[in-house]
């Protein structure tokens, strides 16, 4: 039986995973002292006998990360790089890495420099730099600085994939995010080679008549050998329609090793995958290995659904993709909080990091209400305990469901794990100023917007009823606070924003008090030239 979590908003009244009886999974990391600091965001490369990771964001204000660690499988324990020299790829998440003999590559991103905090700065860029961690000497190389995407090198991206093939890192799709308010996000579906050997770029041309996939970002992929041929192979993601994006559920495989220009294949599904921020590997056994992340109720239509299971198909049997459920018996029900102890498997997570060691999958940190820092292994060599290939269930046919119902009250809470779960372009933890430097609005500027009582309408959108901070509804008569721009959000979520912020979280418009004055004769609509509304504008439903 699998395992899923609704979010409704923010907070966990109530949980019932499965417990099994005997569990290919094992927690590697349970009660280690030293560890990094729980993370999503991440890359997490295994070379030899050990897992590395780099950067990546947590909980905390300012927790964007450039640091670098090396879990010792044989030994079970985390180590913390200690680099030579002093270069480094800096604080960044959302980027990419592959491995190839013992260097780890990372590419693009998101970096942080709380230096470059301003008015209408948050301190964040994204990248296409190239960057070479050689393990054996613990050094960082740049080997690639970047610069202006074109014919040359990919542009700045985060949420792209990267998988390896035998002399190239090979990058696929990713979003491009405009440092300016009233340019909106652009999806990618371009794919590029980086040449270990010579460190140069090279842009895959596909073959003219072949399909090509629907641009997207924070999709999942890996790489399988089918018929001696390498091949890349690519599951859903989320694509920008208009000024929203949609959940894709498609897949698709490009050959990475033929010698003519190679094309596309859209796999066909027993059960289409349309989760977000998830993870595929594939094991010598000759499985694809799926776990976690994140999709909408189909029932519903406006809850996510965190995941806390794994899914596995049959490699050989590609283009066909016969999905089936890693599941174990109920032995009996568990509430409280979360034991790892007590629990089958990772808990429910999006963001998180996969990879293979010794045929073994691993699964590392993501998020799901705050960031882990968990490892997990399961038994590669252990066939898939669910339903078989001719009588596997639908992806969302068996599940034990744990609500998440908020109490209103709880706003910090809230503002943290409610950003995260939908994850907008804001999603990471609010930036704070440099000592001594005030970031956001006074408390009187902020008062300045005034409250207005919400009225339900059968003519609003549904996703507009609710606070874009803390995803709890708003109810009939409760006072809103309204901003210049039209967007409402509970008087503590925004408070607690503008106090760090001099921007409406949704559109980006300037509230700094010389801006918000001028405006305050004037009534200005939301426009479609602004950072993508994730929080009210979601749409269901892919191709």
């Amino acid at each position: 039986m699998r395992r899923r979590v609704v979010l409704c908003a923010c907070g966990m009244i109530g949980i019932a995973p499965t417990i099994a009886v005997s569990s290919p999974w094992t927690h590697a990391s349970a009660r280690l002292v030293q560890q990094p600091m729980a993370r999503e965001g991440t890359v997490l490369e295994v070379i030899g006998d050990a897992a590395y990771i780099y950067g990546g964001a947590g909980d905390s204000s300012d927790a964007v990360f450039n640091d670098a660690w090396k879990f010792d499988f044989l030994g079970q324990r985390w180590l913390q790089v200690a680099t030579a020299g002093e270069a480094n790829p800096g604080a960044r998440f959302d980027h990419v890495s592959t491995a190839h003999g013992t260097d780890m590559y990372i590419f693009g991103g998101t970096s942080f420099d709380p230096k470059a905090i301003a008015a209408n700065n948050d301190g964040t860029t994204q990248t296409n730099d190239v960057w070479k961690l050689d393990t054996m000497q613990s050094m960082w190389t740049v080997v690639d600085g970047g610069g202006h995407g074109g014919s040359f090198r990919p542009a700045a991206r985060s949420q792209a994939t990267a998988v390896s093939a035998p002399q190239a890192m090979v990058v696929f799709g990713g979003v491009v995010i405009p440092n300016v308010f009233y340019l909106s996000p652009v999806d990618l579906n371009d794919v590029w080679k980086f040449e270990y050997q010579s460190h140069s770029w090279h842009s895959v041309v596909i073959a003219s008549n072949s399909s090509v996939p629907t641009t997207r970002f924070s999709h999942a992929a890996t790489t399988i050998q089918l018929n001696g041929d390498l091949y890349m192979v690519v599951f859903s993601g989320r694509h920008i329609f208009d000024t929203r994006w949609t959940i894709l559920n498609d897949a698709w495989m490009l050959p990475l090793t033929s010698g003519s220009l190679p094309s596309w294949t859209r796999l066909t599904a027993n059960h289409p995958f349309n989760r977000i921020l998830s993870g595929v590997v594939a094991t010598d056994s000759g499985y694809l290995w799926f776990f976690g992340g994140f999709a909408f109720d189909t029932t519903t239509q406006r809850e996510g659904v965190a995941f806390a299971d794994a899914l596995a198909a049959e490699g050989s049997l590609l283009p066909w993709v016969n999905m089936v459920e890693d599941s174990s018996p109920v032995q009996n029900e568990y509430a409280g909080p979360l034991n790892y102890d007590d629990m089958d498997g990772p808990s429910a997570r999006f963001g998180h990091r996969m990879s293979v060691w010794n045929g073994n999958v691993v699964v590392y940190g993501g998020r799901f209400v705050q960031c882990l820092g968990d490892v997990w292994l399961r038994n590669g060599s252990v066939s898939p305990r669910g339903a078989s290939p001719s009588t596997a269930t639908g992806p969302r046919s068996m599940h034990l469901t744990m609500p998440l119902n908020p109490p209103r009250g709880d706003q910090k809470h809230s503002t943290t794990t409610g950003a995260a779960i939908v994850w907008s372009w804001m999603q990471r933890p609010h930036h704070t100023a440099a000592a001594g430097r005030v970031q956001g609005l006074s408390a009187d500027d902020i008062a300045q917007f005034k409250v207005v009582p919400f009225t339900p309408s059968a003519t609003i959108d549904p996703t507009d009823e609710i606070c874009p901070i803390c995803l709890v509804e708003f109810v009939a008569e409760e006072g809103l606070r309204q901003l210049p721009c039209q967007h409402h959000f509970h008087p503590n979520c925004i408070g607690e924003w503008l106090q760090r912020n001099l921007t409406c979280p949704m559109c980006k418009r300037d509230l700094s008090p010389i801006h918000a004055a001028a405006a305050s004769t004037t009534s200005h609509a939301p426009t479609n030239g602004v950072v993508i509304p994730l929080f009210g504008s979601i749409i269901r439903g892919a191709e």
